[in-house]
């Protein structure tokens, strides 16, 4: 077989198969213009001999039709990847809170905190007080002893050290804040020689009250 004809016959089976996805169009679209052309093409695929300009001129008419413009026109307005970008996500920023510690949680409970309750309220109860009165304080202890409190220190988280005088002896006790109760009272005073000030050592700062 000459090389001439056997160039023909590649270039017909690659229009052929270019052409497959026209073909198959043909055979659902209802459009003259695109139909003929479709089924001349497959007679011409039939033959064993068929001039290139035929298929041209068949492959000219298709690419003319008003089917294939449409196709044209759907492609052409069809929008591409690059239009679909999603918008930048920034990832948020997060700041971790500060975690108290299991005494900063339990402060509420520590002994250095009831006493500077009671500190303070010692402090503003004297100010409303009248001069011949000064407040006082009472430890009672688990038992029942009795101490006029002269000075209250906190020793450890729940602990207290007790200063003061039992029918007046002085004595100093180390106790548990849970078995402690304090009361405070107001006493009167006859001559400035009775008045005193209640000691505290918080922190390990001491003040007088």
């Amino acid at each position: 077989m000459p090389r001439s004809s056997n160039k023909t016959l590649q270039q017909r089976d690659i229009m052929r198969s270019k052409l497959e996805h026209v073909v198959y169009l043909g055979t659902f679209v209802n459009d003259l213009s695109f139909m003929l052309p479709v089924a001349e093409l497959k007679t011409l695929g039939n033959k064993k001999d068929f001039k290139m300009s035929d298929l041209k001129k068949i492959l000219e008419a298709i690419e003319n039709s008003p089917m294939q413009k449409m196709i044209k026109s759907v492609e052409a307005s069809r929008p591409s990847i690059e239009q679909f970008r999603l918008p930048e996500i920034s990832r948020p920023e997060f700041h971790m809170p500060d975690i108290p510690t299991l005494e900063e949680r339990n402060e509420y409970q520590s002994a250095e905190m009831l006493m500077q309750r009671l500190a303070d309220s010692i402090r503003q109860w004297r100010k409303q007080l009248p001069t011949d009165h000064q407040p006082a304080i009472l430890a009672i202890l688990y038992g029942g002893i009795q101490i006029s409190v002269e000075r209250l220190s906190v020793e450890t988280f729940h602990g207290i050290r007790i200063e003061g005088k039992i029918s007046g002896n002085p004595c100093m006790v180390l106790a548990h804040q849970a078995t402690t109760q304090l009361l405070c009272f107001v006493e009167k005073i006859e001559n400035e020689e009775q008045r005193k000030k209640i000691g505290f050592t918080i922190g390990g700062k001491e003040q007088e009250i």
